[in-house]
């Protein structure tokens, strides 16, 4: 009996030590990690030193709360290379598998445009269980889903996006840049890397900027993102549906949520315009030779001329007509 006892003890302080050598492990990796970005925190702390949380008395308004740590479902199998000059990170609603065959179809892992190499994933999100499973199973097979772990609405969509952001942080360093691309935006494939290959390597903050004035009490499809107490201010930012960033400026996104005053609900374009700007980090100037968006209402019979890059798309039908229409050239380039 006194052996059994003995062998049992030494188990247990056998599995106490492993318990505790993952713990030290976890702890240092991430002492590490912020000791990587710790430059990143300098120059907020440099730009921000006295940043403080924006306290409204707006009933309706319901602030973001945001933790800097991994929180994506996926299979752990990273698909960026060496050679990935860009990641497509397409957004999509959790039922929206027909929308995510679509993208299928045309856009392909590791594809070559203009000689460079393109990788992608899909972003969605829940916390519902069953949802899960099923997200699980979709991507046994395609292995390009990120399952943001939180619930799908508009509100929380911001949080979506800092998820993907920080995935690509730490899961897909080797791209020169990361898109992100909405669900219901069209991509000339050739047109975009024909123009990053010209743009920046390094601070770059692209797409369609927009200088908007914001006023208290606003709302994005039934959502007040703006307080009604919030100070009238001019807001500089790029239009989040189509947004390109070299890879050095996606660290800053993150982190960068722990230093403004305020975290929008719904509009993630905003809030990242302005934590990029407390960065020093301000969009860059639009393409000189292309479009960097155009909108679907506005084409002729959804004709889309040589130098456009981008058309965002009302109707999923329309969608899938420039998808069907351009196949041949989607990865020419004028």
């Amino acid at each position: 009996m006194a052996y059994l006892l003995l062998c049992y003890c030494i188990i247990m302080i056998g599995c106490c030590i492993q318990v505790l050598n993952q713990y030290h492990c976890s702890v240092e990796r991430l002492n590490t990690r912020k000791k990587d970005y710790q430059y990143v925190y300098d120059v907020f702390k440099q730009n921000n030193p006295s940043t403080t949380r924006f306290v409204t008395n707006d009933t309706l308004f319901h602030p973001l709360t945001y933790v800097l740590k991994q929180n994506m479902e996926w299979n752990h199998h990273s698909v960026c290379t060496n050679d990935t000059f860009a990641l497509l990170m397409f957004f999509t609603y959790r039922d929206d598998s027909e929308r995510r065959d679509m993208i299928r179809e045309y856009i392909k892992q590791g594809m070559i445009v203009d000689g460079m190499t393109l990788n992608y994933v899909q972003i969605i999100a829940t916390n519902d269980t069953e949802q899960l499973r099923r997200f699980n199973q979709e991507n046994k097979v395609n292995k390009d889903l990120l399952i943001s772990l939180h619930m799908d609405i508009y509100e929380e969509w911001p949080l979506t996006v800092f998820d993907a952001y920080l995935w690509a942080r730490d899961y897909c360093s080797e791209a020169k840049y990361v898109i992100k691309v909405d669900g219901d935006v069209w991509v000339h494939l050739g047109n975009m890397v024909h123009y990053l290959r010209s743009a920046p390597k390094t601070g770059f903050y692209g797409g369609m900027t927009v200088h908007h004035w914001f006023r208290g009490g606003q709302e994005y499809k039934g959502v007040r993102f703006i307080p009604l107490d919030f100070q009238e201010k001019q807001l500089s930012f790029n239009l989040g549906a189509f947004t390109a960033f070299s890879n050095d400026v996606i660290p800053f996104v993150g982190i960068g949520t722990q230093f403004v005053d305020i975290l929008f609900p719904a509009c993630e374009d905003v809030l990242i315009g302005q934590i990029l700007r407390k960065a020093g980090i301000l969009p860059h100037r639009k393409p000189r030779d292309y479009v960097w968006m155009a909108f679907s209402n506005k084409l002729n019979n959804l004709t889309v001329s040589p130098n456009i890059i981008s058309v965002h798309v009302k109707g999923f039908n329309n969608l899938k007509e420039l998808y069907g229409k351009y196949a041949s050239n989607l990865t020419l380039s004028i």
